[in-house]
Parts: structure tokens; C-alpha cells; sequence
């Protein structure tokens, strides 16, 4: 387990001489020193999980931890300065490839003026969010499947009345997105106006898509939608104002099933 204590990793503190690193144990870390032979990064790469402020992180909590700590973007990299932490995360994999801290000579580095902050991109307004990260089966943008109805309208502030549908279903609507709950779990997000920026695994949705031989196999297509399984996305066939269906596990069963009634579910 990776473990970040202030200026330290697994007890490897930043600063210490390069002569000083042969006789710890250090294994499994990779270390950047200065002219001075100081070190001034530390990272550790492909991990499942990692420690930071007496907090397990992993793919379970990550989205809520991007949220809660609001990291600055650059690029790939999400940074925070609180910790002087550097994350890149392989979102399908749900791997973190590289987890580095870095010393205060060389924060200017990371800590880049007017990079933007990653809730400025995910805020909830009536207008569409100009970024939204796609986790298939799991997120997409801040709205994660399977939460609580109650606990979901309370945290993104959703004003507006639910309306009741086949199997009690209920749909929450604003002037961009529909949210769908069964059996009082959100479970899916149609996107109406699809003109935010929808990235999968650091790259574009549609860039995605287009390169990933095993997604290409597992295409349906119904009369009215096609439909990729692999990742949990649904898409008009009507290309004038195309809507795009994020949903989860729960409702695979009904989008791969295209011989069943429109009023099924």
C-alpha cells in the first residue's frame, strides 16, 4: 500500500540525499533528485489504491475525493496542492498509473498558473457541463449509478418534480439531462444536448470508441438506437439533436434486448 504522510511516501521523505536512498527500503518507488542530489519527486506507479491524509483512495471514492478536494487540471494530470500530490488515472482500468509528490523547489512545475480546477468543470447548472468524465457502469461527470434517490437530489440540488413511469421509475428533468432512479437507485443520464466535451480513459468518447476494436464488435442496433454495451452508452440513430443514454448495470439487460415494447421499462 502507498502511503502519503505530508512530504513523505511510505516513510521516504522528500529532501533526503541520494546517498541515503540505497541503504532504505525503497522498493517499488521511483525518485527524482536535483542538482544537489536531493530528492524532489517520489512516485509510485500502477496501484489499485493509495493512503493520503489517513484516507484510503481507490475507484470506489475517487470521484467523491475529486469533488471534496477539487485538484487543479493539467492536461491528464489532476494536482493538489494541499498534499503536493500528482495523480494520472486510467479511468477504464481503474488503475492510478502514476502517483508523485513533489518538493517545494520545484511546485512552480506542477502548481501551473490558470489551470482550471476540476469542479469548475463539473458544477450542476441548467446549461450543459462543458467537461464530463465517463466511467462506464460507474459515473459519469459528478452523477454516480446506484446512489440513493434522496442522497443523489440533495447533493446536485435538483429542483425540478419527478415524474412516474412503467415499474415506478421516476425521471427528473432540467433543460440539458434527464436523470432516471429504479427502485430508488439513480440508473441512468440522457444527455439532450450533447455539446459538453465527453472524455473515457483520458481521451474523447468518440475518439474512444472509433479505436476500440471490442467495443466495435459488441454494437447493436435497434430500430431506433445504437446501443455499445461494453461501456453502458446508448445513442439516437437521428444524428439532428442526437441524445446519448449513460446507464447502469441494472438497465443492460433492457437496452440489449431490442425486440422488447417501448413500454417495458
Amino acid at each position: 500500500m502507498v502511503i502519503i504522510n505530508k512530504n513523505k511516501m511510505n516513510e521516504i521523505a522528500l529532501g533526503t540525499q541520494k546517498v541515503e536512498i540505497s541503504k532504505l527500503d525503497a522498493k517499488n518507488l521511483f525518485y527524482e533528485y536535483d542538482d544537489a542530489e536531493k530528492l524532489i519527486t517520489i512516485s509510485a506507479r500502477v496501484v489499485k489504491e493509495f493512503i493520503v491524509d489517513k484516507k484510503i483512495i481507490n475507484f470506489e471514492n475517487f470521484q467523491q475525493f475529486l469533488t471534496e478536494q477539487n485538484p487543479k487540471l493539467d492536461g491528464d494530470f489532476f494536482i493538489f496542492s494541499e498534499f503536493s500530490l500528482s495523480i494520472y488515472a486510467d479511468f477504464e482500468k481503474e488503475v492510478f498509473l502514476e502517483i508523485l509528490i513533489y518538493a517545494d523547489s520545484v511546485k512552480s512545475i506542477y502548481e501551473k498558473p490558470l489551470l482550471k480546477r476540476y469542479n469548475d468543470l463539473q458544477t450542476f447548472s441548467s446549461t450543459a457541463e462543458s467537461t464530463m468524465i465517463f466511467i462506464p457502469y460507474k459515473s459519469i461527470g459528478k452523477y454516480e449509478f446506484g446512489m440513493d434517490e434522496h442522497n443523489f437530489i440533495k447533493k446536485h440540488n435538483i429542483t425540478s418534480k419527478a415524474g412516474v413511469g412503467v415499474g415506478g421509475k421516476k425521471i427528473y428533468q432540467n433543460d440539458n439531462y434527464i436523470f432516471r432512479f429504479d427502485n430508488n437507485c439513480f440508473s441512468q443520464l440522457n444527455v439532450l444536448k450533447i455539446s459538453s466535451n465527453i472524455i473515457i480513459n483520458n481521451i474523447m468518447i468518440e475518439e474512444y470508441i472509433s479505436e476500440n476494436v471490442d467495443i466495435q464488435k459488441s454494437i447493436i442496433r435497434s430500430r431506433t438506437h445504437i446501443i455499445f454495451p461494453e461501456i453502458g452508452l446508448a445513442i439516437d440513430k437521428e444524428e439532428k439533436d442526437r441524445e446519448f443514454f449513460f446507464f447502469s448495470e441494472n438497465l443492460l439487460k433492457f437496452w440489449t434486448n431490442i425486440n422488447r415494447p417501448i413500454t417495458s421499462w
